[in-house]
């Protein structure tokens, strides 16, 4: 299996150390390469290295030497990667190069040139795995690639974090919540256009904004909180962004909402209504921009 990282403490790919202590599950031995070091202790029967190359050429020398040396004194039988198109590459490369089976998982809901790594990795890899069957039908349409090496697997949601947590909500508002990556795609404005609208409620309205923010996005980050403090003024509606929730601790954020509200047009889509649904949540989806 080769990953970024195993850590549930992340934002974005927390879920991957789940994925691992699953899959060992079902599995007699697992190597696990990741490009940083695995927080969790990991089960018995996984084999664990990190990747520590700099660069891709670098990386993808150091993926072959720890893989051909696993193949030759454990003998694999296929392997996994998920996201990265690098990684999907090299995945691709080096299971037709040892003759076995790969599985690449992909879910980016975005548009991707036919020529790229992602394509690439659609084309080296035995099977292509992703979340939703509207994914499976865009990447059909999209790199040409068959219906039957596309397999619907779902997000892979540990359900057990969510479960029996207990009810967090503010009694004196009606708190909606969005989780998300912060991003313009994932349509975060139209939630602050809530401030627009007479809005009937029997209490205060709160809106939770759970966003995963990077270095890069930073200037995006800035214009919300600026954006938000002008629409706190107005007494409208009172909004906050959490900028802390992570993967372990997300079952918190998501039990102290009334109402998930989930306006992105991605892939995320079924992951949030899952989230949301685990917890009773009532869960509006907005399939078109608004």
């Amino acid at each position: 299996m080769l990953t970024s990282s195993c850590d549930p403490n992340l934002k974005e790919e927390g879920f991957i150390s789940d994925w691992v202590i699953y899959l060992a599950k079902n599995v007699n031995k697992l190597t696990l390469l990741t490009l940083t070091k695995p927080t969790i202790t990991l089960p018995s029967n996984v084999r664990s290295y990190v990747v520590s190359s700099n660069s891709k050429l670098g990386k993808l020398w150091e993926i072959w030497n720890i893989i051909l040396l696993e193949h030759k004194n454990h003998k694999m039988d296929g392997l996994f990667c998920n996201m990265y198109d690098f990684l999907g590459v090299a995945i691709g490369l080096i299971s037709r190069l040892l003759s076995v089976k790969s599985i690449y998982w992909y879910a980016g809901g975005i548009t991707v040139p036919f020529l790229s790594l992602t394509s690439i990795s659609f084309l080296l890899n035995s099977i292509i795995a992703t979340c939703s069957d509207q994914e499976k039908q865009r990447y059909h349409t999209m790199f040409k690639t068959s219906l039957s090496k596309i397999k619907v697997i779902g997000h892979g949601i540990n359900k057990q974090r969510f479960v029996n947590k207990k009810d967090q909500r503010d009694k004196k508002y009606f708190t909606i919540g969005y989780c998300c990556r912060l991003s313009k795609s994932k349509n975060i404005e139209s939630l602050l256009d809530l401030a627009n609208h007479d809005l009937k409620s029997n209490k205060p309205i709160k809106l939770l904004l759970a966003l995963s923010k990077t270095f890069e996005n930073k200037p995006y980050l800035e214009y919300l909180q600026s954006k938000i403090k002008e629409i706190n003024k107005t007494g409208k509606i009172k909004i906050k962004i959490l900028t802390f929730i992570t993967y372990i601790n997300n079952a918190r954020f998501y039990k102290q909402l009334d109402l998930y509200v989930h306006p992105s047009l991605q892939t995320s889509i079924d992951k949030g209504r899952s989230g949301s649904s685990l917890f009773g949540d009532t869960c509006i989806v907005i399939k078109k921009r608004i």
